[in-house]
């Protein structure tokens, strides 16, 4: 038995052990997100609204379900044209990046200037046969003094999380080439925005503690997310298949993969 088979074995032994000590945190118990399809359909799972009040986003979302949200693409217009690839590599290109490599546990970093990261790196696509974690990648780690210029543009949404101690939201920017994605890990809450192109999102979970035994090392070509409590039926091509557009939010809790 190879390595990554006997990791999934003991991911699966983890599940059976651990799932009782997780709480689903969706109003909907499972077996009704599964009856209803809104898990488990081929189509994509998740709620979209339009652009919220600060009210309608606390009902919907806050500590119930993941959702997307899309804005009017005015809102970041200038920050979408400052942040294009000739356009990073004219005004910033000389500017150092940190880069983390793409496995669950990022322990790998590397610098380099954002014009060679992305003649390497960005421009080479990853393959199926590419290693997470020799698969380096820009997001996070952001240098806010050398970009301060350009991060100043981006406009917040006009709401935010109410359950959260943080006086203000901590930005976190990046780009990568095709098929970069990080496997199974975990964070706290996120409202990530698509600016350019579209990412595929597929959401799953099987359960915080299965990560340690989860075979990592491959770079995800897609992600997925689930509630704690439930265990995805799997199909990379169907039941997981998501896309954020431009100017979509894709917002969920920390309790959630």
């Amino acid at each position: 038995m190879d390595a990554c088979k006997l990791q999934l074995l003991m991911a699966a032994v983890w599940l059976v052990v651990v799932l009782g000590l997780v709480q689903a945190v969706l109003a909907q118990p499972p077996e009704q997100l599964q009856n209803n399809g809104s898990i488990d359909s081929p189509l994509c799972s998740l709620a979209r609204r339009s652009l919220l009040t600060q009210e309608e986003f606390e009902s919907l979302h806050e500590e119930r379900e993941p959702v997307i949200i899309a804005v009017p693409l005015e809102l970041n217009a200038a920050f979408r044209s400052l942040t294009t690839k000739e356009r990073l590599v004219k005004d910033y290109g000389e500017k150092s990046l940190v880069l983390s490599t793409a496995n669950t546990n990022s322990y790998a970093k590397r610098r380099m200037t954002l014009k060679q990261y992305t003649a390497q790196i960005v421009d080479r696509p990853t393959t199926l046969s590419d290693r997470g974690d020799s698969t380096f990648y820009h997001f996070g780690d952001n240098d806010h003094t050398s970009f301060q210029a350009l991060f100043a543009t981006y406009v917040l949404p006009p709401w935010h999380a109410t359950n959260t101690t943080a006086p203000h939201p901590s930005l976190s920017f990046g780009f990568a080439g095709h098929g970069s994605g990080v496997p199974l890990h975990t964070h706290g809450a996120v409202f990530a925005e698509v600016l350019h192109g579209r990412k595929v999102v597929p959401f799953s979970v099987l359960c915080l503690l299965t990560l340690v035994s989860f075979c990592n090392l491959a770079p995800t070509k897609r992600w997925f997310l689930y509630p704690p409590s439930y265990t995805p039926l799997f199909d990379p091509n169907e039941t997981t298949l998501s896309t954020l557009n431009i100017g979509e939010f894709v917002v969920f809790m920390s309790t959630f993969l």
